[in-house]
């Protein structure tokens, strides 16, 4: 074995320190806005196919909830688009079934 040890000195500098700017964090009104916009792009395709003042709002209706389900998320923007298309399609649906039945006349039974 190597019985020479040799002790190497040590110096250390003085201490530094570094600032580092944190950006401040946006708000949820701010979060919210930008959901806001992203869902009125989103869905205006949509609306602009929809021939009646009910199918429109129907659709209205169906991204105010997938709004409101996306927003308790941690990727509201990315949850969105598929909630919308899910409720979209089943407040289509229900719409349909009640369009379908009000046109049908009732039988009446005596």
């Amino acid at each position: 074995m190597n019985r020479r040890i040799r002790k190497i000195p040590t110096k250390f500098g003085d201490n530094v320190r570094f600032e580092v700017p944190v950006p401040p964090k946006a708000s949820r009104e701010d979060e919210w806005n930008v959901l806001e916009e992203f869902k009125s792009g989103y869905i205006k395709p949509v609306l602009d196919e929809a021939d009646t003042g009910l199918e429109r709002t129907v659709i209205l209706n169906a991204a105010k909830e997938a709004m409101a389900l996306a927003s308790r998320t941690s990727f509201p923007m990315l949850v969105f688009p598929l909630l919308f298309e899910e409720r979209a399609r089943y407040a289509w649906a229900t719409y349909n079934g009640l369009n379908c039945a009000c046109s049908q006349k009732p039988e009446i039974r005596r």
